[in-house]
């Protein structure tokens, strides 16, 4: 009797460990699981911040564009109203 008690409380020791383990490994995969899905919203992130800064980029550009064209018109005027001025 008593070594069938034996058994039956290494066996239930040994069940507990293994749900122990069974535990923890679980938990690690739900860990790694998390991980995995901040890093990918991490880089999708990254992604989403590279393109508005190209967006934004292209923004500034365009404007410099158009800044530099004004500036251009206006020299143009101003080069016109000095030849007219002299041809006059």
């Amino acid at each position: 009797m008593n070594q069938k008690l034996a058994q039956d409380k290494s066996a239930l020791t040994s069940a507990e460990a293994e749900i122990q383990q069974a535990r923890a490994a679980a938990k690690l995969k739900e860990e790694q699981d998390l991980t995995d899905c901040d890093e990918r919203e991490i880089c999708g992130g990254k992604s989403a911040l590279g393109r508005c800064k190209q967006e934004i980029l292209s923004i500034i550009e365009g404007e410099q564009a158009k800044l530099k064209l004004a500036d251009a018109q206006q020299k143009l005027k101003e080069t016109e109203a000095k030849l007219h001025l002299i041809r006059a």
